[in-house]
């Protein structure tokens, strides 16, 4: 007695929840819209979700719905009349489908239980990780052992999204099994914002001191006459004092400084035109000391990237050479089985 008084509390409460779903009321006033923009529409006015096949509804005309206080099933019996589809509640979960040419025909299975583990490259176990089902927020996760259990509507073309921090999250399409098991693969991000001074690599966010890392992609989007031209484009700090006596002559030698002039030349510096090679940064290529007509000769699509050291960080690192600031260019490295030769 007290198990059938059970069975039909449950099943009077789902046929309340039911009701209380169908029940609810929206405002519409949509012209012109696709059926996907319905749903959404009705999920923003209500607690009700939609589960349905996006391929169903892709070929469906565009409709207009003008509805005030009117209830949700009445709106989609309108909507959906004449195009091969129905709805379905379960509880806050509006299920749409084709529709069965024989309405009397009995589905042999109203819902799916999908059941499985999830695991590492290692074989051991992820718990908590997230199992959805795409587009709703059905889903549930992993226990401890890295076991899931998953109930869901049977429909078409389902696919399972498997999520974790630090892995890759990855899409399984269901395909009839009840049983699904998954190895998930850890994510490895490169460090893109890296400062190369040089002598080591560190993370850009660990770094304190004043520096401006410049990508190979920047490189081409602020393209100059020469590299030297390209790194003034790119960064304020970066300074081509120009020289009224050599005007645009595109053999001379700009005259380089980053951040202004940090030493005063004397009379005989002034006298041999030298005084310009006082404040010229530092430059290393590929981890050794080279020139400044060097740079300018270097070809810019054979370069990786650029990290220009601007304060007191440069002296740390290269004593009193370092006071001007220095230029650490990293070039691209050979591909192995490609031989390249300039001229």
């Amino acid at each position: 007695m007290k198990l059938y008084m059970l069975f039909m509390f449950v099943f009077s409460f789902t046929l309340v929840a039911n009701t209380h779903a169908q029940q609810e009321k929206v405002n519409l006033d949509l012209k012109n819209v696709s059926i996907k923009v319905l749903f959404g529409e009705i999920q923003k006015q209500t607690a009700l979700s939609f589960v349905f096949n996006t391929e169903q509804t892709q070929g469906l005309e565009r409709v207009s719905v003008k509805a005030k206080d009117e209830s949700v099933e009445s709106v989609l019996k309108r909507v959906l009349a004449n195009t091969g589809l129905t709805y379905r509640f379960e509880g806050d979960i509006i299920v749409i489908r084709e529709q069965l040419m024989n309405m009397n025909q009995q589905e042999e299975k109203k819902e799916i239980t999908i059941t499985g583990r999830v695991t590492d490259e290692k074989k051991e176990p992820i718990p908590g990780a997230t199992i959805l089902l795409k587009g709703t927020s059905l889903g549930t996760a992993t226990n401890v052992d890295g076991s899931y259990k998953l109930t869901i509507p049977e429909m078409k073309d389902c696919i399972l999204v498997f999520s974790f921090v630090g892995m890759q999250t990855q899409e399984v399409k269901y395909v009839g099994k009840d049983t699904v098991h998954v190895v998930m693969v850890a994510q490895l991000e490169t460090l893109d914002d890296v400062v190369v001074t040089g002598i080591f690599k560190k993370s850009k966010e660990s770094y304190t001191g004043a520096v401006r890392v410049v990508t190979d992609k920047e490189l081409k989007e602020f393209k100059g006459r020469n590299l030297i031209t390209t790194l003034a484009n790119i960064d304020p700090a970066f300074n081509m004092i120009a020289n009224n006596d050599l005007g645009s002559n595109p053999n001379s030698l700009p005259q380089v400084q980053i951040r202004g002039a940090a030493s005063l030349p004397n009379i005989g510096e002034l006298q041999d035109n030298s005084s310009a090679e006082l404040n010229t940064p530092l430059i290393i290529l590929d981890g050794f000391e080279t020139t400044l007509q060097r740079m300018m000769d270097l070809d810019e699509n054979e370069v990786s990237s650029i990290t220009i050291l601007k304060d007191g960080s440069a002296t740390a690192l290269y004593g009193s050479r370092g006071a001007n600031g220095v230029i650490v260019i990293t070039t691209r490295e050979p591909e192995p089985g490609k031989l390249k030769f300039y001229y």
